[in-house]
């Protein structure tokens, strides 16, 4: 009895910890963020999910999402809830990750905790898509929970499997968050010394978690979505009938781009370092890490099946870290790939590992702990210039924001000036993007190859529902846009393409009861 409560109390500790670190890299990552109320690109789209959003995710499968919000927090985006929602349940897969791994030096803890917080799928996700955030970190959760539950439970994978279904159901793409810990957690396994049959048979236990997760989704969505009237949606970049197209050569030739997209990626992570110091520090880690596992490998008796099941792994770990980038044809973006930035998780373990081989060792402990000590400071460093460049993404989106705020509403001041222009009654339609408007803010740049930040342009899709969500959550004055099908045939009529664009006399004309505004 006393040894457990000795360990809940460990556990406590632990977890506060966990949860501290997270909400530190969290809100000096975020904070800017959630304070802030700007909106744009699909934040603006689906900024009410019960009138947009829940629609769009349901036809896009991700069909818990809508359950989600309706248990956990309302319709409409919060970002302060959203931000509490979001680093809650990245500090709970912390944790978990930490007991996964048990790992004990509160360094690499902290580390941890910056690695899953601090990263341009987090980022990015907030930036622009913040509905999503708190969503997308449940997810995350699930898979972990799902990978802890294989790990120390007799018949957890079958639990495991339920809850890979939820994490489909939320974010497809973060079930290799799951197949990535279930890798790391064998390779360590082999280099600590098991044996082929329990690792390979865990493995097989894992595989057998992930199909029956794929199973338990595949019916819930079809039974929601017969539910609610909803189809999937079928031909765009994302869309689950993607997967089906694929054919072996395709699959054979995207595998082996995966693994440079995966390089490319690490190598160019996003901070606000120069590029060169950047590299720098990553081939170091990659030179710390492989160095760790060659010895692994060759430093004891290990029979050949375990070594040759240990460098097959760890073969294809970035493979699956990155497999979405097959799945969906190479159009994987920085939202989906959060499983490729557990390769710093991968780092701070084998760094740790070293150091417990050569413990009381002499000079190959001095030697071990100068190790993981560089390579603690090393992923400190990279992490704190994401730090940076996640308040510089909500600097460009907060001006940007505030641009085309002043512009909206000079072209609204324009329209009403009209006296056959009614507000709310006469027809309007959007043509084209601004010319005006800044496409790059200046010393922004570094920013742009980010998903949702290259334009500068709040709405981005110029579509009549977008627009009309701008006018309603941020300019507040009722307009009546015109029928899908007139705003296309106005899109591409002569005398649109001769009107001049905002701000030249001409550039609102009344072409057939409908009010044309030719923004660029």
């Amino acid at each position: 009895m006393k040894n457990l409560q000795t360990q809940w109390a460990q556990n406590k500790m632990q977890l506060f910890f966990c949860l501290v670190s997270t909400y530190l890299w969290g809100l000096a990552a975020h904070a800017y963020r959630f304070f802030g109320n700007y909106v744009s690109h699909d934040s603006l789209n689906e900024f009410h999910g019960a009138i947009a959003g829940n629609d769009i995710k349901l036809s896009s499968g991700r069909v818990f999402v809508p359950l989600y919000r309706d248990l956990l927090r309302s319709d409409i985006t919060l970002p302060w809830l959203i931000g509490i929602l979001s680093l809650l349940w990245i500090g709970l897969a912390v944790f978990l990750v930490v007991r996964l791994f048990k790992v004990e030096r509160k360094g690499i803890v902290f580390l941890t905790a910056g690695i899953f917080a601090v990263n341009v799928s987090v980022s990015s996700t907030a930036a622009t898509y913040l509905q999503d955030l708190d969503c997308n970190m449940f997810s995350v959760l699930l898979a972990v929970g799902a990978v802890w539950l294989w790990r120390n439970w007799k018949w957890g994978w079958l639990a495991g499997g339920v809850l890979l279904a939820g994490t489909l159901g939320i974010y497809q793409a973060y079930i290799f968050v799951a197949v990535t810990l279930v890798m790391l957690l064998s390779i360590l396994d082999l280099l600590n010394g098991e044996k082929f049959s329990p690792v390979f048979f865990r493995g097989l236990l894992a595989v057998a978690m992930v199909l029956l997760g794929g199973l338990l989704y595949y019916i819930a969505m079809q039974v929601i979505l017969a539910y609610s009237h909803v189809s999937l949606t079928k031909g765009d970049y994302n869309s689950l009938d993607q997967i089906l197209k694929l054919t072996p050569s395709e699959i054979l030739t995207l595998s082996i781009q995966a693994y440079r997209d995966w390089l490319d990626r690490i190598l160019n992570c996003y901070t606000t370092y120069p590029a060169m110091m950047v590299k720098g520090i990553n081939l170091l880690l990659f030179a710390a890490a492989g160095g760790t596992l060659v010895y692994g490998l060759f430093r004891r008796p290990m029979g050949m099946r375990e070594r040759v099941l240990c460098v097959v792994l760890i073969g294809l770990l970035p493979l699956g870290m990155n497999l979405i980038y097959v799945l969906i044809r190479s159009e994987s973006h920085d939202l989906m790939v959060f499983p490729i930035w557990l390769f710093y998780l991968l780092v701070l373990l084998l760094a740790d590992w070293l150091w417990k081989q050569w413990e009381h060792r002499g000079r190959l402990e001095k030697a071990g702990a100068f190790s993981r000590i560089l390579c603690m400071l090393l992923v400190g460093v990279l992490l704190y210039g994401h730090v940076q460049f996640s308040n510089g993404m909500y600097l460009k989106k907060d001006l940007e924001y505030d641009a085309y705020l002043s512009l909206m509403t000079r072209v609204v001041s324009r329209m009403e000036e009209r006296e056959d222009y009614v507000p709310g009654q006469t027809p309007v339609v959007f043509a084209g993007r601004p010319e005006n408007l800044n496409d790059i803010i200046p010393g922004f740049k570094e920013f742009v190859n980010v998903i949702g930040m290259l334009s500068s342009d709040v709405v981005y899709y110029a579509q009549p529902w977008r627009f009309q969500a701008y006018f309603d959550y941020v300019i507040g004055t009722p307009v009546l846009f015109a029928e899908y099908e007139k705003w296309l045939e106005l899109q591409e009529s002569d005398t649109v393409a001769a009107m001049p664009s905002y701000p030249a006399q001409g550039c609102m004309q009344m072409i057939d009861g409908t009010l044309v505004v030719k923004l660029g």
